[in-house]
């Protein structure tokens, strides 16, 4: 059912190497050698890609095909399934991409790599099964899947690259693998209907804008593991209610948790830096435990200058006192901008260099 115009793209294919159409538009390939198929290219051992082929509605890789390779099938937009066999070692770069029709894949046990950009643009693929033979998922790899609904990787998976899973904007459930090490960049950005996801205890950062936009994301369980929470992490996961940030954090980047409005109250860690905007635009964050914190985290200037009154120097110290804090500098004349500069250098110097007592 394909087209003479079409076949010509197949003039070289040596007789063992076999298309087959029949019925709405099926293409099977298979061979009795082992090869590749290529991209834009042949060689001795490979036989031409199918990018761009309009008509094509389903392919089955059968024996001995090695290796697809970038680009193979491209553009395939009336592509809706394809089965792939066990000699599939390899999938290139960009080998699916654009196959806005593909529904479903299975991924079989060989392969151990889900290349850049795999099946980036596939709209309609809402399954995919992810074997435990895969170790990483490259960036770009499930951009905006916009159909996929839930994803489950292995164990065996240590790393997901930026933008991996970037407007998977049905995706309702991902379960990351126990093993992860490393989740790039705008993983999960703009998952709009994600509403659960486990952060394991084997990542030590989450990164910037990773979570950002999930405004389905129900209270995530940040694990002791984590150390760093960079800009923008969880940025508008506006239904987030709670956060308890655990004491192995000891850096959060400015803007992590910026715009999630629902936010009422935060504990947070020992931290010795509280960077600026941490929670910004949080209109609805009334409870900030700071219990934990062994120094006091804020200095308050000319704080003195205002009435003797609830409102005044006794409310505010009252307001920091109730939020955890264990000391509070509070002075009670204006303070000049270069004096406070030099006095609380040498203050911290002593305080968290030569560890000196407070008293």
């Amino acid at each position: 059912n394909i087209q003479e115009s079409q076949r010509s793209q197949y003039q070289n294919i040596k007789q063992s190497h076999t298309y087959e159409t029949a019925g709405d538009y099926v293409i099977s390939i298979w061979s009795d050698e082992k090869i590749n198929i290529g991209a834009y290219y042949t060689n001795s051992n490979s036989i031409p890609g199918i990018s761009s082929l309009m008509i094509l509605r389903k392919v089955e890789i059968g024996n001995n095909i090695g290796t697809i390779r970038d680009y193979g099938f491209y553009n395939c937009r009336n592509l809706k399934t394809i089965t792939l066999s066990d000699s599939v070692t390899t999938i290139g770069t960009n080998a699916f991409i654009g196959c806005v029709s593909l529904k479903s894949v299975i991924i079989p046990n060989s392969i151990t790599t889900l290349s850049v950009s795999v099946f980036q643009a596939c709209y309609a693929l809402s399954s995919v099964s992810v074997p435990s033979s895969v170790t990483s998922i490259g960036q770009y790899a499930f951009y905006q899947c916009y159909a996929l609904t839930s994803i489950t990787i292995p164990d065996s998976v240590t790393s997901i690259g930026q933008y991996a899973f970037y407007q998977c904007s049905a995706l309702t459930s991902a379960i990351l693998s126990n093993s992860l090490t490393s989740l790039g960049q705008y993983a999960f950005y703009d998952c709009t209907s994600l509403n659960n996801i486990n952060i394991p205890s084997s990542l030590t950062t989450i990164e910037t804008y990773a979570f950002s936009r999930c405004s389905s994301l129900n209270n995530v369980v940040i694990p002791n593991s984590v150390t760093s929470i960079k800009g923008y992490a969880f940025e508008s996961c506006s239904n987030f209610t709670s956060m308890v940030i655990p004491d192995s954090v000891t850096s959060i980047s400015s803007y992590a948790f910026n715009a999630c409005t629902h936010l009422k109250y935060v504990s947070l860690p020992d931290l010795r830096t509280l960077n600026s905007n941490l929670f910004s635009n949080c209109s609805e964050l009334t409870d900030i435990d700071m219990t934990r914190m062994s120094y006091p985290p804020n200095t308050i200037l000319s704080s003195g200058s205002g009435a003797l009154g609830a409102d005044g120097i006794w409310g505010l110290q009252r307001g920091f006192k109730k939020a955890g804090a264990n000391s509070i500098i509070m002075s009670l004349w204006k303070v000049d901008d270069e004096a406070c500069y030099r006095l609380f250098d040498k203050f911290y110097q002593y305080l968290l260099i030569e560890k000196k007592d407070l008293d």
